[in-house]
């Protein structure tokens, strides 16, 4: 995984009316054929974080806010898929996520094109251990491979990060 600064985002500095730039922060991952521009600030997860947050079954990757309160994970696969299949796999996710989250909340579940790829993009609140999640899911296939990515933030935090989160959704790529 490689972190690093590139194209600036304008920020309003509290208490003052200059704007400052922050960073995003370009993450490549699969051997470097998938890129996406997470939020400025976001740092990898350590491997000890991964364990306390996800414990069994955690995506490989995962970046974070400083206070890990809003993770972005992300992780391409070994369960192979067809991309002509989202439809059926949004189906299943809804039912499993519905079965294992009691009182969820559907705000979105569709198959849409966000950036240059089309997605089974699922969002929902949940109650969760850190209390109730906002969850943003977009689950595609790459190379015959099922490429997911998980955005959640608490309910109460979700709209001061709403927007750098649809800004990172818009900027994944892959190679052919």
């Amino acid at each position: 995984m490689l972190l690093a600064g590139t194209a600036a985002y304008g920020r309003v500095d509290a208490g003052t009316s200059q704007a400052r730039q922050a960073t995003p922060v370009p993450i490549t991952f699969a051997e470097g054929r998938i890129s996406f521009q997470a939020p400025p600030g976001f740092t990898a997860l350590t491997a000890a974080e991964m364990a306390t947050r996800f414990g069994a079954g955690a995506p490989r990757q995962a970046v974070g806010n400083p206070g890990r309160t809003t993770i972005i994970s992300y992780d391409l696969m070994m369960d192979r898929a067809n991309a002509t299949a989202l439809e059926a796999g949004r189906k299943h996710f809804t039912t499993t996520i519905g079965q294992a989250l009691p009182g969820l909340k559907w705000v979105v579940n569709t198959v849409d094109r966000i950036g240059t790829r089309d997605w089974a993009h699922l969002e929902y609140t949940a109650k969760g251990e850190q209390g109730i999640l906002y969850q943003i899911l977009l689950i595609g296939v790459y190379d015959g491979r099922v490429l997911m990515f998980t955005f959640n933030s608490p309910v109460m935090e979700f709209p001061r990060v709403e927007r750098a989160f649809r800004t990172s959704m818009a900027t994944i790529t892959a190679k052919p």
